[in-house]
C-alpha cells in the first residue's frame, strides 16, 4: 500500500533518553524531544496480557513518516497525551522515502517508569 504526502496528518514528537547523574551520583534519565515529524497513524490489533496477576492492555500500531534515518530502537514517540516504544523501525520498500515505525503504547506507566518526563 502506498502512502501519500497528504495522509501525514498527525504531529508526532521523537523522544530520547538522556542521562545525568544527579546531586547523589546516581544516574537519572529524563526524554526529552529531538524532533517533531507530520506522520500516518494506523492502529493495530489491543490486547491483555496477564502480568504479576493483573490484566495489563497492549495496544500496539504501525506510524508512517518521511524518510528518518535517525530513528532506532533508542527512541520513543509521544503523540497528544500518548507515549509509544518503538518495537521496530524499516525503510519502506528500502526506497529511503518512507520511515515505518512498529510501536506499543505504554500504558500506566507498564514499559517505563520516566514515562512523565
Amino acid at each position: 500500500m502506498t502512502t501519500t504526502i497528504g495522509e501525514l496528518n498527525r504531529r508526532i514528537e521523537i523522544l530520547e533518553l538522556h542521562e545525568e547523574r544527579d546531586s547523589f551520583g546516581a544516574v537519572v534519565g529524563n526524554w526529552i524531544t529531538v524532533g517533531r515529524v507530520w506522520a500516518k497513524i494506523v492502529p493495530g490489533v489491543g490486547r491483555e496480557n496477564l502480568i504479576n496477576e493483573q490484566v495489563q492492555g497492549i495496544q500496539e500500531a504501525t506510524i508512517t513518516v518521511r524518510f528518518y534515518p535517525a530513528m532506532s530502537l533508542k527512541h520513543r514517540v509521544k503523540y497528544l497525551d500518548r507515549y509509544y516504544d518503538i518495537i521496530a523501525v524499516k525503510d519502506k520498500i528500502t526506497a529511503h522515502r518512507w520511515t515505518e515505525i512498529q510501536v506499543r503504547e505504554i500504558i500506566d506507566g507498564i514499559q517505563c517508569e520516566t514515562e512523565k518526563s
